[in-house]
Formats: structure tokens, sequence, C-alpha cells
């Protein structure tokens, strides 16, 4: 039996010694099928997934486009049936000689144009569609002389009448033709429609309001009233050769990294216009420095106009008072 349990114990040695082998080979195949089906299972997911994270990543990286968005605030306050706005310009300069005047030719601009002269005016105005009304309450201040100025323009029966006070009372007066656009009326849209380009620079909150901020670069009719204040009182173009009208153009013509540019905010959320911003200052000197063969020239303080919209669609047309529908009637515009 001992003999016949050792003959046994042999065989089953032999065998086991027989089938190691064979399991490695098996657990090495089976090693290697697995990593094969990992190998596999990672393609395919970075074949699903990637796509994804680079198209996230493409979205992520890329910048609104800001002239869309310019356009739409743009187009939308165009089209309101009513808005409320605020439009402000501020600039000052200083005549620095007055060799081409003469006393004649030079007039009153002669005592205004000696030392810094400094212009300031803010209107806020009420804009209705239809039927057609325009509000306005301008302050302002001209060399140092405070003014003050509340206007009302309505449509009548086949005409518009104008009701305007300046402190002294009412007056009223009318006329049978009338541009209604509010791109002729409203003070602010009249600048907007001066922008040549737009770039988008990011988010940014403006009085606790989600805003995008864009750099807006506009042509020199943006400035023309601060140009033709300064040529006039300074008494540069006594000759009347056209100054005014050869400075914009030269600020129009300026290239886009030395031009008139400026800033504007557009609400997130409601796509309102909330402020523009332009310092034309430097751009305004370097134009006047420029100018060959002037006697009188001037060096410009500061240049800085700015503006929004308080209301779209919201705006509440104001009653006309009584003072001014009982006025006295002038004659009749235009």
């Amino acid at each position: 039996m001992r003999l016949f349990a050792n003959v046994l114990l042999g065989w089953f040695r032999k065998g086991r010694d027989r089938m190691q082998p064979i399991q490695k080979q098996k657990k090495e195949k089976l090693r290697i099928s697995n990593a094969k089906g990992c190998g596999k299972k990672a393609f395919l997911l970075a074949v699903c997934v990637l796509p994804g994270l680079l198209f996230a990543g493409c979205q992520g990286g890329s910048q609104p486009d800001g002239g869309a968005i310019f356009r739409e605030a743009y187009a939308k306050a165009e089209a309101a049936s009513g808005s409320t706005s605020w439009y402000e310009s501020n600039f000052s300069f200083s005549p620095s000689g007055l060799s081409a005047l003469t006393e004649e030719s030079a007039g009153d601009s002669a005592e205004a144009a000696e030392g810094e002269q400094s212009y300031s005016m803010r209107s806020d105005t009420v804009y209705r569609k239809d039927p057609f009304g325009l509000y306005t309450v301008s302050v302002s201040n001209t060399a140092g002389i405070p003014g003050s100025m509340e206007t009302y323009i309505v449509e009548g029966e086949n005409e518009y009448l104008f009701y305007t006070s300046s402190g002294d009372g009412w007056t009223k007066s009318s006329g049978a033709q009338m541009d209604t656009d509010p791109a002729s009326q409203v003070e602010l849209l009249k600048l907007l429609s001066e922008s040549t380009s737009q770039s988008y620079l990011r988010e940014e909150e403006l009085d606790g309001i989600l805003c995008h901020k864009l750099e807006v670069t506009f042509s020199g009719e943006a400035l023309r009233n601060v140009v033709e204040t300064v040529v006039s009182v300074s008494g540069m173009d006594s000759s009347g050769s056209g100054l005014s009208g050869l400075l914009v153009e030269s600020l129009s013509n300026r290239e886009d990294g030395d031009a008139v540019r400026g800033y504007c905010w557009i609400e997130k959320d409601s796509g309102l216009l909330a402020k523009l911003e332009i310092d034309g200052g430097n751009i305004l000197q370097k134009t006047f420095s420029s100018i060959d063969g002037a006697e009188n020239g001037v060096t410009i303080g500061e240049c800085k106009i700015s503006g929004g919209f308080t209301e779209i669609e919201g705006g509440t047309f104001p009653d006309l008072p009584e003072e001014a529908q009982n006025a006295s009637s002038t004659e009749a515009v235009g």
C-alpha cells in the first residue's frame, strides 16, 4: 500500500509540474487580453471625449462678437417706442497766441481767448416715437457763463410745436416739417452713429450690473462740436478757410491705433447701452499741433464726452406745463 501511495504521489507531482507551464501561459494570455481590452476602451474613451473637450476649450477661449453686440444695442434703442438718455460734454483749451488776429477780425474772441477756456454741457432727453415727442433739459457753462434750457417738441395737427424756456418764461413756435427719426433727435444716438468699429474687451460690472465692455473707434464727426468751438473762440480761422472741416477730416483719417477711441458698457441681460465714454484730449492735441503755418495755436486741456440710456421702452413722456401751453407764439421754425 505504501508503494502504491508513493506511486500515486509521484504521478500527481509530475502532473502538477506539467500543468504549471500551461497555467502560466493561460495567465499570460489573459493578462495580455485584458491589457488589450483596456487599451481599446481607453482609445474609444479618448475618441468620444477628446472632441468634446476641444470644443469646450474653444468655446471657453473665444470672445463674443463686439460688433454684433454693439449693433444690436444700437438697433434696440433706435427701434424703441421711447427712451430716456443723457449726454455730457466737457472740454477746455488755452489759446497760445493772438498774432493772427486784428481787432476787427477777432471781435470778442480776443478777450475770450485770454487764458484757459472751459465748456461743459449736460442734456437729459426723453424721446417718444408715436405720437412724436422730444423733451430735453440742458445745463451748460460756456467759458464761465452758466445757462439752462428746457424744451418740448410735440406733434400737432399737420405741424410740430416747439416750447422753450431758458429762465425768462416760455415761448412757442411751430414748424411744418421735421425729421423725427431717433438717430436725428437723440444726441446719444447721433454720437453712436459715428462709430466705425468695435472690439470686445471683457465682462465688467457697472453700478452692480454685469455688462459687456467694448472698445469703440469713432470718426472725427464725434468731436466736430468741440473742434468748431475751439477754432471759433481761438480765432484760428479768422479768414474763413474751413479749418474746422479739415481738422474733422484729419481726425477721421487717422490710423486705428491713433484714432478717436472710447469705451461703452452694454448690459449683458437687457442689451441696454448703459454708458459710453470718449477721452479725446490727446488726439485733439495731436491734430491741432499738426496744423502747418498756424499763427494762432491752442493747447487742449481735456475733452471728455459721455452718455448712456437709462430706459428703453419704459420712458414716460412728461406733461407739457400749463405755462408752456399758454405761451405766446413766435415766428414759425424754419
